[in-house]
């Protein structure tokens, strides 16, 4: 299990670290809690104004088969828990998508 490091101390990473983290995480979470589940949406598609999709900092993992809103929101509540404090985690069960995204929020060097 992978788990990032959080608080003053904690782990920084680099973009293509963040993203590679960000999937490995969400894939070990939603295959622990059963959750049947793709890869839905990256850079391609029409986003709204001011995502982080388009930068590459976002993705969108679509969840498949049968399952219960509230295994989705515990799902989303443990990547939230695993991943440092740069990710953001939201669920959206109209779209049935857990997104992630990544947004550095102090610079690296600093504490």
């Amino acid at each position: 299990m992978l788990r990032l490091k959080s608080g003053r101390y904690g782990a920084r990473l680099s973009e293509i670290q963040a993203i590679c983290a960000m999937m490995i995480i969400v894939d070990e979470v939603l295959w622990e809690m059963l959750l049947d589940h793709e890869l839905s949406s990256g850079i391609e598609g029409e986003h709204m104004i001011g995502s982080l999709h388009p930068p590459g900092h976002a993705l969108d993992f679509a969840l498949r088969g049968e399952f219960t809103h509230t295994s989705a929101r515990a799902a989303r509540d443990l990547i939230k828990k695993r991943l440092a404090d740069d990710f953001d985690v939201l669920y959206n069960s109209k779209k049935r998508v857990i997104h992630v995204e990544w947004q550095m929020k102090k610079p690296l060097g600093k504490l």
